[in-house]
């Protein structure tokens, strides 16, 4: 029997358009999408569009690699209503596969930094580590996530971390009041160096008096975070 062109009308299968299928295999799809209520990804439970930005440090990677990691950080996806924007950034250093992976959803930033003999490896621990994350916070997020993104499916993937007990209360055991004074970038570094402490809150005089921290950072030299307003 010559093969049956079938037009997609319904919304489950709008982005198939027209293809050729014989009828054996037409009504295995017509089944599965009304009895099993098969869906594309975009319209999964939990489904959301995410951005990806790939960053590449001192390393040149197949895009199989960019491919790989889109799969796997695609699947934490589920956990937020609104889209939601992963940069991926890649690096090797003493002969080490380092990913840092920074997932901005549902008004929260997530960030998690492995490091194995291998990328592909160095991705899974990432995206394990961050839904590590929100599941400790499952609490503290709950009117920004999917609550139901929490029930495992029968076909949910294993790769991901276990349920782990949430993170006990944050509970502010001290608190100190100061006047945040306008300097410039140089004296906030320099007090912060005289007070032997890791970061310094001040007053930017070089950005109209607006609030800023300079901090140490790990690697040598200081950073500066700024209002964004």
């Amino acid at each position: 029997m010559p093969n049956l062109y079938w037009k997609c009308t319904t919304a489950k299968a709008e982005a198939l358009a027209v293809v050729p299928f014989s009828p054996c295999v037409l009504r295995k799809l017509w089944y599965n999408m009304h009895k099993k209520q098969l869906l594309l990804p975009s319209q999964q439970k939990g489904a959301t569009h995410m951005n990806f930005h790939y960053a590449e440090k001192k390393v040149s990677l197949p895009s199989n690699v960019h491919a790989y990691a889109e799969k796997k950080v695609t699947k934490l996806q589920r956990y937020f209503r609104d889209e939601a924007d992963a940069l991926v950034t890649f690096s090797v250093e003493k002969n080490r596969n380092k990913v840092e992976l920074t997932l901005h959803a549902a008004n929260t930033y997530f960030r998690a930094s492995e490091s194995t003999s291998d990328m592909f490896a160095s991705i899974d621990a990432c995206v394990s580590t961050i839904e590590g994350q929100i599941r400790k916070n499952k609490t503290r997020l709950a009117r920004r996530i999917r609550q139901d993104a929490f029930v495992r499916e029968p076909e949910a993937v294993s790769s991901f971390v276990p349920d782990e007990p949430e993170e006990p209360e944050f509970k502010i055991v001290r608190t100190k009041r100061f006047n945040i004074k306008p300097m410039t970038r140089e004296e906030a570094i320099l007090q912060m160096n005289l007070l032997e402490h890791n970061f310094f809150a001040f007053r930017d005089e070089e950005a109209d008096g607006s609030f800023a921290v300079v901090y140490k950072r790990n690697d040598g030299g200081y950073g500066l975070i700024e209002d964004g307003e």
